[in-house]
């Protein structure tokens, strides 16, 4: 079962929701740095957030650090260069300039709480459903060894 079958993503929060956590995920390396273990691009409901994040998390797993706002800026730039939906384009420079623009800082702890104890539960559910699949390995696993302990016995007793 994939997360996106099972309905996880931040469309439980509005699209502005959304965005102040791509402001803190630029903003605040420290966050960043806990954030990035548990959210997934496509946690996101719209392709521009997927994209950002998509394109900072990259960054990340490559430079085990994260870009800075203006260096975003030239990725994001640069990434709009090879061939990007016009329509995606207009929306990822409109969403880093009210990014940039915006100085209303003050909800971003409560964001980032919100946000980061979304992504653990969620992180925690994928993990419990792949545990059941494989607690059904395992079983599996058991009556194979099983079988293959009473094939022995069964030499055993016939030699």
């Amino acid at each position: 079962m994939t997360l996106a079958e099972e309905n996880v993503l931040f469309s439980n929060f509005d699209k502005k929701f959304q965005e102040k956590i791509v402001q803190a995920l630029l903003l605040d390396r420290q966050w960043a740095a806990q954030f990035c273990d548990v959210v997934k691009p496509e946690f996101f409901s719209t392709a521009y957030l997927q994209k950002l994040v998509d394109k900072y998390l990259s960054y990340y797993n490559k430079y085990k650090d994260f870009p800075s706002l203006n260096l975003m800026i030239d990725i994001m730039k640069e990434e709009m260069k090879s061939g990007i939906d016009a329509v995606l384009r207009e929306q990822i420079i409109d969403c880093i300039k009210r990014i940039s623009a915006s100085q209303d800082l003050g909800d971003l702890a409560y964001v980032k709480e919100k946000a980061l104890e979304y992504c653990k539960r969620m992180c925690l559910k994928s993990a419990l459903i792949e545990s059941v699949g494989l607690i059904d390995i395992l079983s599996k696993v058991v009556e194979i060894a099983f079988l293959v302990v009473s094939i022995r016995l069964l030499k055993k007793v016939n030699n």
